[in-house]
């Protein structure tokens, strides 16, 4: 459910400034609209990337602000009037002037992309998105707006200290209420009437006949966004005033005594106060000098992480097809960019990680070309991620392992997606060649004569930018191959023997990732060909080991109702049990053919399709086969058509 008034009145303080981080809230407030189902359906999204070749979500990246405010006005008019012609037509002016530099305005003496000349006035979409801030207003009297601004005033009272020194509680408290007021977005004619209303209250009697817990859910909902929008705007105003430092007690102070004489009554005291579970005062005095101890370790770790924080570099540039992009380092909440299934943030991922922000020679915010695309019906597992995210953090290698299709690549290139980061992709097939890696000489033709240069390979080309470095497949790699990454792994960089000798040192930002079918010890599970023990030399340079597994039935079932929300819930559960059922029977050996998540997208793509042309039980069936049942070699099928069956009838 959308929060008009919320994203209303954010949007209207995001838009009155014109800095970069306002761009990035309106930004915010776009995708939350997009990411919506019941603003926009899925189906629309999909029509967009279709009609003009980019996702929506992506688009949002490279906009005006004033187009972000076109979706945020849409949206909101959408979502009030229950019709899907208002994003239509905003989705059509932005992929138009994504299309056709004729159709844009005029920014800065070039075509805007996605700014269409058609995109309603600023004023326009101001007064829209002010309505909705008003609309909610309106659903109280006068009366209840002033009682609603005297309990808030009254919550703030109890929690932040006075701000007005010097003056009586009565004048603080009229004060603080009046500010309530003025955050409740009324012109000036109605926020008059509820300061009248506000004057004719006796405040002490209102708070004490109306405890918070008593509000309705509509009162308490408006008194929390008034608290909060006080304690904000108080917060940043006193930020930068000087307190008086605190002195805390360490190890390092002088040793806790005590007074022989006490000291009989004191243990006495603490073995009645607790239980006997404290019978001696010397366990206290041990244990607040350990607190010390890890008062200072923790403060130490801290400094650890700010350092290796700080020791990125905050900007540089990659040259991209000709252009220059540029980029910019910011560390950001883990929570706030990656939430869990249910949308909401996990305190698991309560820590800072680097995103990479690019832009264009116009300094327009736009994607790196190699930085893959954010996939909104994926499914982050929360367990995975504050492993893999953590060695991103702190520069570690990482080795994902798992079965063929539970989405290791995937996975790497969905969080990488979401960081900004760019994406390198090494496959160690048999064939690979030294010169593919590290680069070689080749003979070139110059005024008639031949000149033997060197073309750089793969590697010292991704180490020198911020970037991840996928190996895949490194199980399978060829030994006097994996020796060839093997000094790279240590973070040292690489000596290119066939460049005279050079020296490539890794950017702070370079990562290398590997994805497995094993854990580098050999095939367990004997069935993949190809599959080596690695070197215990090669395999140490890796930290972190993240095993991969298939997807539960519950994050199938909400992958499908995101991607596919004209399944019904029968379809959509016989489908994930069909796809559980094979699995099983693989890990068991039963069968040599998986069903992975990508061959559950194209299980579920095809029954919609055959479903227009044949029954559902038959496009079932159909889709079952061309997916799964077809691929599998012939001693398995049966076993694999048999589970449908029994499954689906």
């Amino acid at each position: 459910m959308v929060d008009t008034s919320q994203i209303a009145s954010e949007a209207l303080s995001l838009y009155e400034n014109a800095d970069n981080s306002s761009r990035n809230g309106l930004r915010k407030l776009a995708r939350k609209i997009l990411n919506d189902t019941d603003v926009v359906a899925v189906a629309a999204k999909s029509r967009f990337v279709s009609d003009y070749s980019v996702p929506i979500n992506k688009a949002v990246d490279m906009v005006h602000r004033h187009v972000l405010l076109d979706i945020i006005s849409s949206g909101l008019d959408q979502y009030v009037h229950q019709t899907s012609a208002l994003t239509g037509e905003c989705f059509k002016r932005i992929g138009e002037a994504l299309l056709a530099d004729g159709a844009c305005k005029i920014v800065n003496g070039s075509a805007s992309k996605g700014y269409n000349v058609f995109t309603p006035s600023e004023e326009l979409m101001q007064s829209i998105v002010t309505s909705h801030v008003k609309n909610v207003n309106k659903l109280f009297s006068h009366d209840n707006l002033a009682r609603m601004a005297i309990i808030a005033g009254g919550i703030i009272m109890e929690t932040v200290p006075p701000i007005i020194e010097g003056q009586s509680t009565n004048a603080t408290r009229m004060g603080v209420t009046k500010a309530m007021v003025e955050r409740m977005g009324l012109d000036t004619a109605d926020r008059e009437a509820v300061m009248n209303a506000v004057l004719g209250k006796n405040f002490d009697a209102l708070i004490e006949n109306n405890p918070y817990d008593t509000l309705t859910q509509e009162y308490a909902d408006r008194v929390d966004d008034l608290c909060a929008k006080h304690v904000g705007q108080h917060t940043s105003t006193t930020t930068n005033q000087k307190e008086e430092p605190v002195q805390e007690a360490t190890h390092k102070d002088d040793p806790i005594t005590v007074d022989p004489d006490f000291r009989s009554s004191v243990d006495l005291i603490l073995n009645k106060a607790t239980g006997g579970r404290v019978t001696n005062i010397d366990v206290l005095i041990k244990a607040q000098s350990r607190v010390g101890q890890m008062m200072e370790e923790i403060e130490e770790l801290k400094t650890k992480a700010a350092d290796a924080a700080s020791s990125f570099a905050k900007s540089g540039k990659d040259e991209v097809d000709g252009e220059t992009l540029t980029y910019e380092v910011v560390m950001r909440d883990a929570s706030e960019i990656f939430k869990d299934a249910h949308g909401k943030q996990s305190q698991k991922l309560k820590f800072e990680v680097p995103t990479l922000v690019w832009r264009d020679a116009l300094g327009q915010e736009v994607r790196h070309p190699d930085c893959p695309d954010i996939d909104p019906t994926y499914q982050f597992r929360m367990y995975m991620l504050i492993k893999f995210l953590s060695a991103i953090k702190f520069g570690h290698n990482s080795w994902l392992h798992g079965h063929t299709g539970t989405g290791k690549t995937t996975f790497i290139e969905q969080v990488a997606a979401y960081c900004g980061f760019p994406v390198e992709r090494l496959n160690l097939d048999s064939n690979l060649e030294r010169s593919d890696v590290v680069g070689g000489q080749e003979i070139t033709v110059e005024d008639g004569a031949p000149k033997t240069v060197y073309r750089e390979g793969i590697l010292p080309r991704a180490m020198q930018k911020p970037c991840w470095f996928i190996c895949d497949e490194i199980d399978a790699g060829r030994a006097d191959m994996l020796f060839v990454l093997q000094r790279a792994l240590e973070g040292k960089g690489i000596t290119i023997t066939e460049d005279g000798g050079r020296v490539v040192a890794p950017h702070d930002l370079f990562r290398f990732v590997a994805t497995a079918n094993s854990r580098g010890q050999g095939d367990e599970f004997g069935f993949y060909a190809g599959v080596r023990p690695l070197n215990i030399a090669m395999l140490d340079r890796f930290t972190m080991f993240i095993e991969v597994p298939y997807l539960d039935k519950d994050d199938e079932m909400r992958l499908l109702k995101t991607a596919y929300p004209t399944l019904n819930d029968n379809e959509r559960n016989e489908f994930c049990e069909f796809s559980q059922k094979v699995r099983g029977a693989f890990i068991n050996g039963e069968i040599s053919k998986t069903l992975s998540p990508r061959g559950l997208h194209s299980m579920a793509t095809y029954y919609l399709h055959f479903k227009t042309v044949m029954t559902p039980t038959e496009a079932r069936l159909e889709a079952a086969k061309v997916a799964v049942i077809d691929a599998a070699p012939s001693d398995n099928r049966h076993t694999i058509e048999q589970m449908f069956n029994t499954l689906v009838g």
